[in-house]
């Protein structure tokens, strides 16, 4: 017998492109699978209460010490199925473009859960990130930020994929 897909948790998430035309990403640990270490966007789930765009400059202030950016349209949407720990997460996530300035990352507002998780984080360029040999998510994250980084931004959301 499979195991019941679980309900769905809704984040958001920030494709964040700073003026030297690198994006950052976080590295995480993934629970319940010692050694196994994916790189995501920085962002997280959506509270009660909570529009995305709130979600994201909560999460950038959370994870970057990033103030009140100014939030771009949405690009990617995932809904996402997987193994999280012992059990099963689904999450349905939406990403949206902040370009800032360049700035040094602070981690001083992590919550626990994200202290344990965020391994360590990274600027990459589009080059860097194509010949990164660590998962990126999504795994395509190179190939879609390539129009991101000239300008160019998908009238509706692209749905990606794993």
């Amino acid at each position: 017998m499979s195991e019941p897909v679980p309900a769905a948790r809704y984040a958001a998430r920030a494709v964040v492109i700073d003026d030297a035309r690198r994006t950052l990403l976080f590295r995480a640990k993934v629970p319940g699978r010692v050694g196994r270490f994916i790189w995501i966007a920085p962002g997280g789930g959506i509270q009660e209460g909570e529009d995305e765009l709130a979600c994201v400059r909560r999460e950038l202030f959370e994870e970057t010490g990033l103030l009140d950016p100014e939030v771009g349209p949405c690009v990617w949407q995932r809904d996402h199925t997987f193994r999280w720990g012992t059990g099963m997460l689904r999450q349905v996530e939406s990403y949206f473009v902040v370009h800032t300035a360049v700035f040094e990352i602070s981690t001083e507002n992590h919550e626990e859960a994200e202290r344990e998780f965020l391994d360590t984080h990274r600027w990459f360029t589009l080059e860097e990130l194509r010949s990164h040999d660590e998962t990126l998510v999504p795994g395509n994250f190179a190939e879609l930020l390539a129009p991101l980084l000239r300008g160019e931004y998908p009238a509706n959301p692209v749905t990606v994929g794993i």
